[in-house]
């Protein structure tokens, strides 16, 4: 019940998998209109199909298999390279 609420409450819900096309991170970051916040469902599974009821958008970021925890930095690294270009930063501030 918790987790469908936190999920209603934002806009914007993407799941990691594996069975899609590989975007690249940087590029994808551009595209999420900067008063989202987007939330990001990541698995931790070496194979198998995920399940991610409640995201709305799936995108794979490697061709590899990744670790949660590699898979976060990464999304966070390209928030972070967003946020330092001069056109972006002040709506990363707010």
């Amino acid at each position: 019940r918790a987790l469908r609420q936190l999920a209603q409450a934002f806009p914007m819900r993407i799941g990691l998998s594996g069975d899609v096309a590989t975007v690249k991170l940087s590029d994808f970051v551009e595209t999420i209109p900067k008063d989202f916040q987007p939330v990001f469902f990541i698995g931790a599974m070496a194979h198998g199909q995920d399940n991610f009821e409640f995201a709305e958008t799936k995108i794979s970021i490697s061709e590899f298999p990744l670790s949660a925890s590699v898979a976060c930095g990464k999304i966070c690294n390209a928030f972070e390279n967003s946020c330092s270009n001069a056109a972006s930063a002040l709506a990363c501030a707010m």
